[in-house]
């Protein structure tokens, strides 16, 4: 019975907050107080008409590879990072996949 009561407290405390807020800011409810439809209401977007020559234009663009450069890392001999970890990189490169859609296999 004592958890009945806590919850009831809790609630009674919430409403009063939403009151007080409602007051203030104006209503927090999605749905308007006046009868319009819903279409009113939640209007669609239209999605914009992405063609094949606008993706290409943008996925190149948008990528600036890390990969070596006519097997040439960039800043290579400005780089401040240990000549240990410098070693490590480019002995040791990581395989950059040739597909976009990265894949996990074991």
């Amino acid at each position: 019975m004592n958890d009945i009561n806590k919850l009831t407290d809790i609630l009674n405390k919430s409403k009063a907050i939403m009151k007080k807020t409602e007051a203030e800011y104006g209503n927090t409810s999605n749905m308007s107080s006046n009868d319009g439809s819903q279409s009113q209401i939640y209007d669609e977007k239209e999605i914009p008409n992405l063609t094949e020559n606008f993706i290409n234009t943008r996925t190149k663009t948008s990528n600036r590879s890390v990969a070596p450069q006519g097997g040439q890392y960039r800043n290579l001999t400005n780089t401040k990072m240990p000549k240990v970890v410098v070693d490590a990189m480019v002995n040791n490169p990581i395989e950059i996949p040739e597909s976009p859609y990265p894949t996990f296999e074991l």
